[in-house]
């Protein structure tokens, strides 16, 4: 019932109640009040040619002044335009909500309260996070280097003291 008229599901539990419409439709949508509203008689107005005329000059609209910049290659569109379907939602009709009070108006960039603190981590987690790199390196720094090269491993290894030849 947005316009005074009751809808289509209303008429119908109307009827199967056995009601009459006509009691549930407001008297501004009745023959009566429409009649009534238009019983005052209109009086013709004389037509332009019989005018008065002014020494006044006529009244000009304002000269179009030549907008700076690229004009627009699109016309602007209406507003019941922009929407592609029925389904499609606006955001200006819902404004924007904060998601770190919830309120309306603004978004978590221009919030007011303070940002909240990192969660704490446990002692539990910091230390089996510094364990394992901890031990890794400290391996690092016991064993060779080992040859990374495919043909450095066919090689033979050599001895690093220099030899003595007997003469």
């Amino acid at each position: 019932m947005l316009t005074g008229l009751p809808c289509c599901h209303a008429i119908a539990c109307m009827q199967y109640k056995n009601y009459k419409i006509a009691d549930y439709v407001p008297s501004i949508f009745k023959k009566e009040q429409y009649a009534e509203c238009y019983s005052n008689i209109i009086f013709p107005v004389n037509g332009q040619d019989l005018w008065v005329t002014t020494k006044c000059t006529d009244l000009r609209p304002p000269p179009v002044k030549r907008q700076p910049g690229r004009p627009k290659k699109k016309r602007r569109l209406d507003a019941s335009e922009l929407m592609k379907d029925d389904k499609q939602m606006k955001r200006a009709t819902y404004g924007i909500k904060c998601s770190r009070c919830k309120q309306t108006g603004h978004n978590k960039s221009t919030c007011t309260l303070p940002p909240p603190p990192p969660p704490p981590e446990s002692e539990t987690q910091a230390t089996t996070k510094t364990q394992p790199s901890q031990a890794s390196h400290q391996q690092a720094q016991t064993q060779p280097a080992q040859p990374t090269h495919a043909h450095a491993s066919h090689q033979p290894a050599q001895a690093s003291q220099p030899q003595t030849q007997a003469s």
